[in-house]
């Protein structure tokens, strides 16, 4: 990532506005500014769209502490060089995909 990101927890809001026209300001009605919203499409219930806006909140909430406990675990693990489908190569890899590593 070249620009930082919104810093902070996410919170999960049921009910939002968009204000100024076509997206250019949201308000969930609690003084915070909406990251995003989700919408149901034909093929998804609320059900799946307020359990997609879940698990997004919180991979992002957890994500910085996962990625400091996989980069501390590596710190430890004296065998992560030997290669192969160990846990240091699948921590590896997870870092990677996560853009940590």
């Amino acid at each position: 990532m070249t620009h930082p990101h919104t810093p902070g927890p996410l919170v999960l809001h049921k009910l939002g506005v968009i204000k100024g026209g076509p997206v250019h300001q949201f308000t969930n009605g609690s003084g915070q500014s909406q990251l995003f919203m989700a919408i149901a499409g034909e093929d998804m219930g609320h059900e799946e769209r307020d359990a997609n806006a879940a698990r997004v909140v919180l991979c992002w909430n957890s994500h910085d502490e996962l990625v400091a406990a996989l980069q501390r675990y590596l710190d430890c693990d004296l065998a992560r060089g030997i290669g192969g489908d160990t846990p240091a190569a699948q921590a590896i890899a997870a870092l990677k995909k996560a853009g940590a590593a």
